[in-house]
């Protein structure tokens, strides 16, 4: 791979570092264009459905019910979350926002956890009439935390696309698609998630997406970014899990699903790594990438 042609994108959004990599022969005016353009998508994104955000959409309809008008990119994310809803029995929703609030992850930062309280069922919470207009029939907190990134990463890429760059790679904060017209793959290494500067193996990619999920960086007395809202605990006996896929968000969401134990059915179109504490390193039969022991 050519690095004396890449032009980088670096900056904070949504809670995360950004890199966006360009090796396509363009401009400083164009350059600075994309830059612009994908750090205004970015924050649009933070400003609608950050839970943090007391002026967000997601704050706006917490906490209350009726019937709303909303965009269609809002419903998109809430028919994803429904799809993994189910295939999770469950365990992965965007009703999580409450147990994640009690537990100290809240909009003060305040990491002081309180008793968690039941969470109501998705489906029977939240009603989809159409591509603009949806029903909250009980007063809930959202948050799109479980699968966000990877659809905004995916949304960025896409955007890159549209502008016919041809070699590029989004990465927010470890949750990548790579883009490219020629046959080079982008060699991915996986983070030893108990020591930053080792990797426990590569994965190769090309037109598509790996993600990973581990414990720990947000955490906080027995708590972290991921919480089973079955058991109402964060998971402990996951070190950290991996999935290659087409799409970012599908590789976000089921990164999620593998954290909080859900086994992934063979007709589903991924790779996956599980590091766990028990049983040491778990992959899917199709795994292609390079383990190390």
């Amino acid at each position: 791979m050519n690095s004396t042609q890449k032009q980088s994108i670096l900056f904070i959004g949504i809670g995360t570092h950004w890199k966006i990599d360009i090796w396509d022969e363009i401009s400083q005016d164009i350059f600075a264009y994309h830059s612009d353009t994908i750090q205004n998508i970015v924050s649009d994104f933070e400003n609608t459905y950050s839970r943090f955000k007391e002026d967000s959409l997601l704050c706006k309809l917490s906490n209350t019910t009726g019937v709303f008008n909303v965009s269609e990119e809002c419903v998109e994310l809430l028919l994803l979350y429904k799809k993994y809803y189910v295939l999770s029995s469950g365990l992965c929703t965007p009703l999580i926002g409450q147990h994640l609030s009690e537990a100290g992850y809240d909009k003060d930062y305040s990491f002081k956890s309180r008793d968690l309280s039941p969470l109501p069922n998705f489906t029977d919470a939240i009603r989809i009439f159409d591509d603009n207009h949806i029903e909250i029939t009980i007063s809930v907190m959202i948050d799109f935390g479980g699968l966000g990134k990877g659809y905004l990463v995916d949304k960025v890429s896409d955007y890159l696309k549209v502008q016919k760059v041809k070699k590029f790679c989004v990465n927010a904060g470890g949750d990548m698609y790579y883009a490219t017209d020629d046959e080079e793959m982008l060699r991915v290494g996986l983070e030893h998630p108990q020591d930053a500067t080792k990797v426990i193996g590569v994965v190769e990619i090309r037109n598509e997406s790996i993600c990973g999920s581990s414990g720990n960086r947000r955490n906080w007395g027995s708590f972290h970014h991921i919480i089973n809202p079955a058991i109402k605990e964060s998971p402990h006996n996951i070190f950290a899990t991996w999935v290659r896929a087409k799409k970012t968000v599908d590789a976000d969401a089921l990164n999620k699903c593998l954290y909080l134990g859900v086994a992934i059915p063979d007709d589903i179109e991924c790779e996956y790594l599980v590091f766990d504490k028990q049983k040491g390193i778990l992959t899917s039969k199709n795994f292609t990438g390079e383990v190390y022991e």
